[in-house]
């Protein structure tokens, strides 16, 4: 028989009717689960634009069973939880009820001594090392200091990582081969547009690119050639391509080239284009020092982390007996 994990179940719920859209309860009641009935008192609606009455301390703002909490005392409790939850509960006051079901169940747990259990003890430290390990990188994380000197510095030293390639280009599109053997010419590709062979773009790609090679303008012939049509019809401008967008096969053939220069012919999924590069700049600091400051924090992470791992790597020297030990 399946056992489902209470904690999963109510865990789920806690975050899941937060997230997903349900019908509203009825005002100064909540849905309910088995246990503890946290009642929360109605709010008169507020006027758009005008802020909630203030609460006192001692306001009474939820009953759980035959007991009422005031706002001290709710805060308190609430205090003792993960940010998210607190945010969680803010939203849905109603939630509290699985906060309190989890709160009860813990503290008959511990009247039996369950935590003492080898199981349930084996559980409970294992989340403690999880939650102490996720701390200690948060804190190393939140402990990384880079200053505007270093950045910029960073920026002078690695200009080429923030390029710019305006470039105009020309595209030439195939029908991608049938998985089934074709019996009659291809028909049009829907993703190309082309009943071209690929070996047929090919053969007219290369022509083209003897043709401006011998002096022919890339313009016109992009404008009468391409198979894209709206960079066609702006005689083959086709943007920018910096060093994180495009393909990579693109960043290689352009970042290559000279101002005026033409690539050799790139191969991408149904069509070969020829790029001619027509200026190479640099963004500019300020455009770029955000970025740059979480490529700094992110790599000198990277390599605190990397380094714990070195430190941590396990040689198996016996796989058979790990592979047999619980069999034991």
């Amino acid at each position: 028989m399946k056992v489902f994990s209470l904690f999963l179940v109510m865990t789920a719920g806690l975050f899941a009717q937060a997230a997903a859209p349900q019908d509203r309860p009825a005002p100064g009641s909540t849905a309910t689960s088995p246990g503890a009935t946290t009642t929360v008192p109605q709010t008169p609606p507020t006027v758009m634009g005008t802020p909630p009455a203030p609460v006192s301390p001692d306001t009474v703002v939820a009953k759980v069973g035959d007991k009422s909490y005031t706002a001290a005392e709710m805060d308190k409790l609430l205090s003792d939880l993960p940010p998210q939850l607190q945010a969680t509960i803010a939203r849905q006051p109603q939630l509290l009820t699985n906060m309190f079901m989890f709160k009860t169940l813990a503290q008959q747990a511990e009247f039996q001594n369950l935590d003492k259990e080898p199981a349930t003890h084996q559980q409970l430290e294992y989340q403690r090392m999880s939650t102490l390990a996720q701390a200690e990188v948060n804190h190393y994380k939140n402990s990384i200091k880079i200053t505007g000197e270093d950045q910029k510095n960073y920026y002078d030293q690695n200009r080429d990582q923030y390029r710019i390639a305006r470039v105009k280009a020309i595209k030439i599109a195939f029908a991608q081969p049938s998985p089934v053997p074709a019996v009659k010419p291809p028909s049009l590709d829907p993703k190309t547009n082309s009943t071209r062979t690929e070996a047929e773009a090919q053969a007219k790609i290369d022509d083209i690119r003897k043709q401006i090679a011998a002096g022919a303008d890339f313009s016109k012939l992009a404008t009468e050639q391409s198979d894209d049509k709206t960079s066609a019809a702006k005689g083959g401008d086709y943007g920018d391509i910096t060093m994180t967008s495009g393909s990579e096969k693109e960043r290689i053939a352009v970042f290559k080239l000279k101002p005026g220069g033409v690539s050799e012919p790139v191969k991408e999924p149904g069509a070969f284009y020829l790029f001619r590069l027509e200026e190479m700049t640099v963004e500019p600091f300020d455009k770029v020092e955000a970025r740059i400051l979480q490529q700094m924090q992110q790599g000198e992470f990277q390599a605190w982390i990397k380094g714990v791992e070195a430190h941590n790597k396990v040689t198996i020297e016996n796989p058979g007996w790990f592979a047999t030990r619980n069999a034991r």
